[in-house]
Parts: C-alpha cells; sequence; structure tokens
C-alpha cells in the first residue's frame, strides 16, 4: 500500500511539471532573438549617465511571463575592456554583454515587470572596468518613454 501510494505521489508530481509553463526566456540568447524580433515599447530612447559612464536607452520589449527586455548601449573610457554587469536583472545563463565596432558595449537584460515601482522608475546600478567596480547607477522612467502596462 504505502508503495503504491509513493509511486501515485510520484507520477502526480510529473503530471503537475509536465502541465506547467517554464518561462520562455531561458537563456541570453532567447533575450537576444525576442529583442532583436520583438516590437519596441518605448517610444523614445532614453540617455543617462552612470557616474562618467554614458547609458542609452535602445529598446524596452515585452517578454513572456511578466517580464521586460531592455537593450542598452554602454560607453565610456574607463571601462577598459572590462563592460559590464547590470542589477537588478534576471539572472540567465550568461552575461548579454556585446562589444561593438565603435568600441562600446551592447548590454541585453531581462528583468520582471514587479521591479518597477509604483511611480513608473526603475533603478539600475551598474558595474565594470578593471579592476570590476561600481561606475555609477541610473534611474530608468518607462512611463516617461512612453511604456504603458
Amino acid at each position: 500500500m504505502g508503495n503504491r501510494i509513493a509511486v501515485l505521489a510520484i507520477a502526480a508530481l510529473v503530471l503537475l511539471i509536465g502541465c506547467s509553463s517554464p518561462p520562455d526566456v531561458l537563456t541570453q540568447i532567447d533575450l537576444h532573438e525576442q529583442l532583436e524580433s520583438g516590437v519596441s515599447l518605448n517610444s523614445t530612447g532614453g540617455h543617462y549617465r552612470a557616474g562618467a559612464t554614458e547609458v542609452t536607452l535602445a529598446k524596452i520589449v515585452s517578454l513572456p511571463q511578466g517580464q521586460l527586455g531592455f537593450r542598452f548601449v554602454i560607453s565610456s573610457p574607463s571601462l577598459k575592456g572590462q563592460c559590464c554587469s547590470m542589477f537588478p536583472q534576471m539572472g540567465l545563463d550568461a552575461p548579454g554583454v556585446t562589444p561593438l565596432p565603435d568600441g562600446t558595449y551592447q548590454v541585453d537584460i531581462a528583468e520582471d515587470h514587479a521591479s518597477i515601482a509604483s511611480d513608473g522608475k526603475l533603478r539600475f546600478h551598474l558595474l565594470g572596468g578593471r579592476p570590476l567596480r561600481t561606475l555609477g547607477s541610473f534611474s530608468l522612467d518607462v512611463s516617461a518613454l512612453g511604456v504603458s502596462f
């Protein structure tokens, strides 16, 4: 009788796991593809400074499971070939940093919609350089960028 209950419990667990839907953004490649093909939610770009680092928001897209994808372009002479990490961000399988030919970096990150404060702002902290250090922080106002929820 005890073995039968254990087998039924395991079968129920397998069915439950099989029926649940995992998030569609599982890897950095998935995020990159969705940022490339997704419709931009923002009607304007944003330009920010995090210390001496210039940060440009290129695109925000809607992702599954209430997530948002952000594409930034980062430029700073103090990075010395070591760019960048942003916090907060969802941890995916690999860093979403792509060096560009002009010496800037494209940074793709995913973030949960719930991270946005009630006033529509999301504060980011930028890390980078050699040695790795805090470069600064900036606030992104998604409402001011034309993003509505």
